[in-house]
């Protein structure tokens, strides 16, 4: 048993219950995120490089290490010792996975300089006063939430505070706020440490100089955030994987096929192409040399359906495109095809 496992054991039995309202917790250091970037300008600085996590768990722990592993100073709030326990312990749990010999994609050098940008408390004041950058990740309903904002506005005049909120819109979240022009949702998805994605989205009152901080922010710390035009409940991913799932449910419901069989079909399907490209890209490269148009118009398209805005937005997005992931078919072809080679070898399909 190699010592990073041992220390880790170890670090689970401690079980500390301070007495004190702050826990200053001394981790253990873990080899996690080999190779992390912080993706800067030369000579550039942080947009902030102090943050508050309110409200641990499944979601806020995966926050904190988001933010730590990208320089972040971060104090992470909880209602109690328990709760703050619990998350440390899923936070080592994920590091323990991290740091295994076929993960591990951070040095143990840097793991300690993360390690040292945490701590833990249960007193709001002292979690909030000096952030910079606040992440809400309480329970998803509108009356906690208000009375959070109402809760950290008494500490906290500056700071910009984005929810984790999956349902509610922002503009009711921050209804009853002080400055909600300083409110934003910043939606990830799970697990949030290694998923990419976040959604954001102004409130009524929610300032552009917050969205554009925030998208800053979140840039920085590896997040791939996008930005809806107006609040939508299931915002787009969200949106999308219901409209699967209600199909699916459907197919299931009507005897079309096992639910076995419908996963696989996802998965070594169009699943696996989606991942690496997306739909309107996909479409893109089924048209061959007419693109998304030729291949929208030679079966015939729902008449309600705004082509030239989805034919405008390919376009855009294709400009945008780096080198990287491909601007012309035959790159992203490339890029593709090695994406499903080496995806399809973690399946051991190939």
């Amino acid at each position: 048993m190699n010592s990073a496992v041992r220390n880790l054991k170890k670090e689970r039995q401690l079980r500390q219950h301070s007495s004190n309202n702050l826990l200053k917790l001394n981790l253990l250091a873990h080899p996690y995120f080999t190779g992390v970037q912080v993706y800067l300008k030369p000579g550039g600085k942080m947009t902030f490089n102090k943050a508050t996590v309110y409200g641990g768990g499944l979601i806020g722990g995966g926050w904190a290490l988001n933010f730590v592993m990208h320089g972040v100073e971060t104090t992470v709030y909880d209602l109690d010792n328990e709760k703050l326990e619990a998350t440390r312990m899923r936070m080592l749990d994920s590091l323990q996975f991290l740091s295994s010999d076929d993960v591990a994609v951070l040095s143990k050098e840097e793991a300690e300089k993360c390690m040292m940008r945490i701590r833990f408390t249960y007193d709001v004041k002292d979690a909030v006063a000096d952030a910079l950058f606040i992440q809400e990740n309480t329970p998803e309903k509108l009356e906690i939430k208000q009375s959070v904002i109402k809760e950290i506005e008494k500490y906290n005049s500056n700071a910009i505070i984005a929810s984790s909120t999956s349902s509610l819109f922002i503009t009711d979240i921050a209804r009853n706020a002080l400055y909600p022009e300083r409110i934003v949702a910043g939606h990830p998805f799970n697990p949030v440490h290694i998923v990419p994605l976040v959604e954001l989205v102004k409130g009524d009152k929610t300032s552009q100089e917050t969205i554009d901080k925030a998208y800053a922010f979140y840039k920085e710390i590896g997040k791939e955030p996008v930005i809806l035009n107006r609040e939508n409940k299931g915002f787009i991913a969200n949106s999308i994987q219901n409209a699967i799932y209600e199909q699916c449910h459907k197919l299931i419901t009507d005897g079309i096929c096992s639910v076995e069989d419908l996963d696989r079909a996802m998965v070594y399907g169009p699943g696996i192409r989606l991942g690496l490209l997306g739909p309107y890209m996909v479409l893109e490269l089924a048209g061959g040399n007419g693109g998304i148009r030729s291949r929208m118009t030679k079966y015939g398209i729902n008449p309600d359906i705004d082509l030239e805005a989805i034919c405008t937005g390919t376009e855009s997005e294709l400009r945008n495109r780096d080198e990287h992931h491909g601007r012309t078919h035959e790159e992203m072809e490339r890029f593709r095809d090695r994406g499903l080679v080496n995806t399809l070898k973690y399946h051991k399909k190939i």
